[in-house]
């Protein structure tokens, strides 16, 4: 596996902090010690997956660095194409990302018509609860609307509204 997936590491990191919270109540402290810091761990390498540019997360390949660490500048490398789904912003689960960036990923990707407008204001939304599709609007693949493509899928909804 030489992917990093944004969805997946922010689930991770979403579930070790949830289970860290049970393991403090229990008074189970080593556990949560242990919890927190694999929680920790994977913010660090979501912070890697930010993309400034784009203003969103993006699945990353990675190698072992050879400067002793996974995560080494050289190393870092965007999947390409970079296709922004619903999973780029699962980081929000987190404490990962920063006001400004959550600002950011709202008002040029989930606010705006083009790409997932997740808002009452967009189009055919007025009347209905309003769904992320599983791609962004202006990526190519939105148009084929097969399977997960294009529409709106359970799974990733259901984390959507948990955001």
């Amino acid at each position: 596996l030489d992917v990093a997936d944004v969805g997946m590491t922010a689930m991770l990191a979403a579930d070790s902090a949830a289970l860290a919270r049970v393991a403090r109540a229990m008074g189970r402290l080593e556990e949560a010690h242990e919890l927190e810091d694999r929680e920790h761990a994977l913010q660090a390498a979501l912070g890697h997956m930010w993309d400034d540019e784009s203003s969103l997360y993006f699945n990353k390949r990675w190698r072992t660095s050879t400067r002793g660490g996974p995560w080494g500048q050289e190393d870092e490398q965007f999947v390409v194409p970079k296709i922004a789904t619903p999973t780029s912003f699962y980081p929000m689960l987190t404490r990962t990302p920063t006001a400004t960036q959550v600002d950011r990923m709202i008002e040029r990707w989930l606010a705006n018509a083009t790409e997932f407008c997740v808002t009452s204001s967009c189009p055919g939304e007025k009347d209905a609860v309003p769904s992320m599709p599983s791609v962004s609007r202006s990526e190519p693949s939105f148009a084929d609307n097969t399977y997960w493509r294009g529409r709106s899928w359970g799974p990733m909804s259901f984390l959507q509204r948990r955001a």
